[in-house]
């Protein structure tokens, strides 16, 4: 079981102006206990990274690398793994378009030294297709393939876009975002069936107008620990409103 979290989603510049902060914000939930850190890099197939989303992905990479070597060198006998991540591009976009979007992030991320791809918070098949065409044309491209994680909203999973996985390409399946940690026994076992390992990083909760999000570290914790003891998910984490308080939970859970 894995703890998998970081810097905060929407903070995808950070990387360029402020690597501290996202050296810091790392630092943090690896000392909580992730065992996976995904880089900060969820909207760079978006329109408005369009022209910056190959350094903004190389930055946060290496920054996310050298993090996860820091605790590595800390305890050899257990050692920590960078998530490249990255979401759905303009649901606008023709499949070539969003292949293009998507394909110098992914080669980005690949030379940044990430140990997996992380396809996050994606709906349909019509996304996913073009996102894994990209993932193979950058991985031709670097002459380095890694696994692939697919991880569907938490809100909805299409069939369709289940059926359309190709289980060689597309090591596990997972549920993130949604509105919090309750309910996902059905999603998960349903995602169990189409691949052999699977994942599970919510978020707290929905926010509500001030911001706060309502599960706390404990209640998080218990009902996505519950989830890997029941076999439904192998690598469990958080998504939105999860700090590194919530991921030391996790943690404590699963050593139990």
């Amino acid at each position: 079981m894995a703890a998998t979290r970081g810097p905060v989603r929407g903070c995808d510049h950070l990387s360029i102006a402020e690597p501290e902060r996202v050296r810091r914000l790392h630092a943090a939930y690896l000392d909580a206990g992730a065992d996976i850190v995904r880089t900060n890099t969820f909207r760079a197939a978006s329109p408005e990274h369009a022209h910056d989303a190959a350094p903004l992905c190389a930055a946060a990479a290496r920054l996310a690398r050298a993090a996860a070597d820091e605790w590595s060198q800390r305890t050899p006998m257990r050692p920590r793994f960078v998530a490249g991540a990255i979401g759905p591009a303009d649901h606008h976009a023709s499949s070539e378009k969003a292949r293009a979007a998507y394909r110098a992030p992914l080669r980005a991320l690949l030379d940044g030294g990430v140990d997996l791809v992380l396809f996050e918070t994606w709906y349909t098949a019509a996304q996913i297709a073009p996102a894994l065409a990209a993932y193979m044309d950058a991985a031709t491209d670097a002459g380095c393939v890694v696994p692939v994680l697919l991880s569907m909203s938490g809100t909805s999973i299409d069939d369709a876009a289940l059926e359309a996985i190709n289980p060689d390409l597309v090591a596990g399946l997972g549920v993130n975002c949604g509105a919090g940690p309750e309910g996902l026994s059905t999603r998960l076992g349903a995602l169990r069936r189409h691949v052999r390992f699977v994942s599970c990083h919510p978020s707290a909760g929905l926010p509500d107008p001030s911001g706060r999000y309502p599960y706390g570290p404990d209640d998080f914790a218990q009902i996505v620990a519950s989830y890997a003891a029941g076999g439904l998910a192998d690598i469990v984490g958080g998504c939105c409103g999860t700090t590194p308080a919530h991921v030391a939970a996790l943690a404590r859970a699963g050593r139990q």
